[in-house]
């Protein structure tokens, strides 16, 4: 990680600036994650559109359709575009919370610089549900 846990707000205001984008997950023919086509539109966005960063896997990226491997090739595949030339954040949302951490241990394993994690909307009953919910997956 480029930053430790005290250091995450400082992190986020110097880096979550400029115009960033959200792109759809592309699928090939018989329903597999297009993985060229991922790449080509990653780097059309990053060296001709000269975006500040990229958000995979959030809803327009239909993370809601794919399996928990392929959101993780997804984010495999984010980094091996950028190489670090902008920041990128991926979409872990998950309703179980041992998913989640599953899937944002994966992100940062490979060096994605953020993650987003939805409030779960079937399990979250109250305050205290998606309190506990949160300290789990930050635990």
């Amino acid at each position: 990680m480029k930053y430790r846990k005290n250091e995450a707000k400082e992190y986020a205001r110097k880096t979550l600036q400029g115009v960033w984008t959200a792109l759809p997950t592309t699928f090939t023919q018989d329903d597999r994650v297009d993985e060229a086509g991922n790449k080509a539109n990653l780097e059309h966005c990053i060296s001709k559109l000269n975006l500040a960063g990229h958000y995979c896997l959030g809803n327009v990226g239909e993370f809601w359709a794919m399996t928990n491997e392929e959101r993780m090739r997804v984010m495999d595949l984010n980094v091996e575009v950028a190489k670090g030339r902008v920041p990128l954040i991926a979409g872990c949302h998950h309703q179980n919370p041992y998913e989640a951490v599953k899937l944002s241990q994966h992100a940062q394993s490979v060096g994605i610089d953020f993650v987003i994690i939805l409030t779960p909307y079937v399990a979250a009953r109250g305050d205290d549900a998606v309190y506990d919910y949160y300290k789990f997956v930050s635990d």
